[in-house]
């Protein structure tokens, strides 16, 4: 924390002791009470998030809620357990533990340790800590803090992550841990600026498919992925008709059956179908998307082919038992790809050896209402029965996306394409 304090003073300051570093920094910052989970994993052993994220090649971990902190189930295991948690078989197999170790490794301390047996020292203080009565915690306050601790006291040291109404904790994990296990709700904190992006937030930024600002295609969960971000597609309305059907007339993943997505964006599909036992793939041409797909949604990297659709269709000659292409073919319906729509949805007949899930822009949408005047539900089933080989064109029921900031448009069919 001292050092962290020197590169942030004025030059003709930096050399004063560190109480009055604090004194004079903390003195100049705005205050804020914010909700506790509003606070996000931050800065490690004097390096910045977002620099100790690459460091340690773990770009989700400035996304890390306060509920998922190695800090506060250290805490929780103390509650459950008492003081076995501190017994050093037990402690060094927690996330705390594990947390600490790599931090020493990269910096050569964690806190006042620096080998591995004296990590269980640091969290014995820190446990003592949240045990402790009020009045120990006042008495305590008149003592020197420990290397990297501040004084009791101290106000949280936070910055603002853009886009979001999170912040990332600069200095204070430990404190506001234990406010979250003595259930408190929200802490007073210093804000230092700049707001900053999370890793996650600047890969999805970099997508190139979104077509508005903060644009998400598909489901993220993720704490500051919710104010400031407009979510296009629910997901989870097409995914519960798509199983409902498969459940019914199959096919089912005990029997080995197949299933790949095409354009499958950020793989939210993918990785859902994954789950629930298919031997998945999926298409994307985007780089970042690829990337999303293994980092936010499990799904091996291998199994995310990255091509454009077009060429992917083209040469692949295996058939996969279930397909889903969504909202794709009224792009090339536009004549925006390479391609015309007939020769697009035969493409996909011919990878599909059981179903085709599908969906499209239809008529009644306020963007295609001119462009594409004939494309309402009967016309879009009778044009598959026309150009496929598929035997059955089954609606599934419409999408939840028809609402602001997109009123007026989306509310389109699902449709299962049977043999």
């Amino acid at each position: 924390m001292t050092r962290m304090l020197r590169k942030l003073l004025p030059p003709k300051i930096k050399d004063a002791s560190y109480r009055a570093c604090r004194k004079l920094y903390f003195a100049t910052l705005p205050r804020r009470r914010v909700s506790l989970d509003r606070l996000l994993l931050g800065d490690e052993g004097g390096i910045a998030a977002e620099r100790y994220a690459r460091m340690t090649d773990n770009p989700l971990r400035p996304s890390t809620p306060i509920e998922k902190w190695p800090h506060v189930a250290l805490l929780r295991l103390y509650d459950e357990i008492g003081d076995e948690a501190l017994t050093p078989t037990r402690f060094h197999e927690t996330d705390y533990a594990a947390n600490a170790r790599l931090c020493l490794d990269i910096t050569g301390n964690y806190f006042r340790a620096r080998t591995e047996d004296a990590i269980l020292d640091v969290a014995k203080d820190f446990v003592g800590r949240y045990s402790s009565t009020e009045a120990n915690d006042k008495r305590s306050s008149r003592k020197e803090p420990d290397m990297g601790h501040s004084p009791h006291g101290s106000p949280i040291l936070v910055r603002p992550i853009r886009y979001s109404d999170c912040y990332q904790v600069i200095d204070g994990h430990h404190r506001a841990a234990i406010a979250l296990a003595r259930g408190e709700k929200s802490v007073d904190l210093a804000v230092v600026r700049p707001a900053e992006l999370t890793p996650l937030q600047s890969l999805l930024l970099d997508v190139t498919w979104a077509s508005g600002p903060r644009e998400l295609y598909q489901l993220i969960e993720s704490t500051e992925i919710v104010k400031g971000w407009t979510l296009v597609r629910k997901c989870t309305d097409r995914l519960q008709k798509m199983q409902a059907f498969l459940e019914t007339h199959g096919p089912r993943p005990q029997t080995g059956a197949s299933y790949i997505d095409i354009a499958c964006n950020y793989g939210w599909f993918v990785g859902r179908m994954q789950a629930l036992g298919y031997d998945v793939r999926g298409v994307e041409r985007d780089p970042t998307a690829c990337r999303l797909a293994t980092l936010i949604n499990g799904v091996d990297p291998e199994r995310i082919i990255r091509s454009d659709v077009v060429r992917f269709l083209r040469g692949e000659n295996k058939r996969f038992d279930v397909v889903s292409c969504l909202s794709l073919l009224h792009h090339f319906a536009l004549g925006l790809g390479v391609i015309d729509p007939v020769t697009l949805i035969r493409h996909l007949d011919s990878l599909t050896g059981q179903v085709l899930f599908l969906d499209t822009g239809q008529n009644h949408e306020a963007w295609f209402r001119t462009s594409l005047p004939e494309w309402d539900a009967d016309f879009i089933e009778q044009w598959l029965l026309c150009n496929t080989t598929f035997k059955r064109i089954i609606r599934l029921g419409v999408d939840e996306d028809n609402k602001p900031p997109y009123q007026g448009n989306y509310g389109r069919i699902l449709f299962a394409c049977v043999r």
